[in-house]
């Protein structure tokens, strides 16, 4: 996160900028910190697509369940 400021910004603009910055900090730490929002705030974000790309691994894929069978001597190619 930063201030979004040119570098030749006014003390005004720094601290407009300041101040929403720390309210965005504020709300994320009231969300994140009482458990019915955090887990409103998970479930949304599994179904927004967060959860599509970083979701939990797949144990039940096809190769996890296909065994390996070594070749034997007598096999033909």
């Amino acid at each position: 996160m930063d201030l979004s400021l040119t570098p030749g910004a006014s003390a005004e603009d720094i601290n407009k900028q300041s101040r929403k910055l720390g309210r965005t900090i504020q709300t994320a730490n009231d969300i994140l910190s009482d458990s019915q929002w955090r887990l409103k705030y998970d479930t949304d974000r599994l179904y927004t697509g967060y959860g599509k790309l970083h979701g939990p691994p797949k144990f039940n894929s096809p190769k996890a369940l296909t065994k390996y069978y070594p070749a034997s001597s007598s096999a033909k190619p």
